[in-house]
């Protein structure tokens, strides 16, 4: 991500923190945003889902969304790299990840629809 994002240096901070603590950190230099509710939110990549085959990560509509996936799935040999719904955000940063977890908590009312 650029020198000038907002999460610049609390990145930087934490790829220096893992790798300290001896993991193997791969950059995924892109941080797209949307719109939620009328505010400005990142759309992270990371909030993927692991599954027999592949790994579906949310995109962004993103000119950056192709090499994201491609980055991911490299990270996960013998799974192909899926996009789950362009565009979707869940209020509160919830994505692919978030969506297939089981826990209580209020109904998804929040997604987007493609």
């Amino acid at each position: 991500m650029p020198e000038e994002n907002p999460n610049f240096e609390h990145c930087q901070e934490n790829r220096r923190r893992l790798r300290d603590a001896g993991v193997e950190v791969t950059e995924l230099p892109f941080l797209p945003y949307d719109e939620v509710a009328g505010e400005t939110v990142a759309a992270s990549y990371l909030n993927f889902y692991i599954c027999n085959g592949g790994v579906v990560a949310p995109v962004a509509g993103a000119d950056t969304d192709d090499e994201a996936l491609e980055i991911i799935a490299r990270c996960y040999p013998g799974r192909r790299g899926r996009a789950s719904c362009p565009g979707l955000v869940i209020a509160y940063g919830g994505a692919a990840h978030c969506i297939t977890s089981t826990g209580p908590g209020e109904p998804w009312l929040n997604v987007r629809s493609c």
